[in-house]
């Protein structure tokens, strides 16, 4: 599958709202203008690869692939929203957010012990994990992954990625029908 046929197919579901044997392929998204898409351009300053851009002029923004979820509190079956793309303001509150926390991780480190923490930028979030994702700015092509956000150090997400490209990641989510997404 090529990365325009994994965007056609994601289109499909998202026009026709296909519900699958499965049941998870319910998606909760909402389209972007050509306003709303240039506005995300300026944000990134235009420094995403453009598969991530493209992604969001075909697919949109918001809850991609539920899955069920049993609560550990009063073991409530639900569906939750396994990917989520950020919209604009939630990419501006998450990375905003973000260097918060990479503040408070580096503030009390002297400079000989900094991590190479590299450029960072959030565009989303894998709920099934409770992990952000995005890419590496100071990093070539790939500079994509999803970051272990409740276990690791912000800090140190640059050193513990592993590195991959974003249209490779949205084919292996695709073509699993949202079953294979970390």
């Amino acid at each position: 599958m090529t990365y325009p046929q994994a965007l056609q197919q994601l289109q499909y579901w998202l026009t026709n709202n296909q519900a699958s044997h499965s049941n998870h392929l319910n998606f909760n998204v909402h389209p972007l203008s050509t306003d709303e898409l240039q506005a995300i351009r300026e944000y990134t300053q235009n420094k995403l690869p453009e598969s991530y851009y493209l992604f969001l002029q075909q697919c949109g923004t918001g809850d991609f692939f539920y899955s069920w979820y049993t609560s550990v509190i009063d073991q409530a079956l639900s569906q939750t929203p396994k990917i989520e793309i950020y919209n604009l303001a939630q990419l501006k509150e998450q990375n905003f957010y973000y260097q918060q926390l990479l503040s408070e991780e580096l503030d009390n480190l002297p400079p000989d012990e900094q991590p190479d923490i590299g450029e960072i930028f959030i565009i989303g979030a894998h709920h099934s994990m409770g992990d952000w994702f995005g890419f590496d700015l100071s990093r070539a092509e790939p500079n994509f992954d999803i970051f272990i956000h409740d276990a690791a150090n912000p800090a140190t997400y640059a050193e513990e990625a592993e590195w991959r490209r974003f249209e490779d990641w949205i084919i292996r989510c695709v073509k699993s029908e949202g079953e294979d997404t970390l």
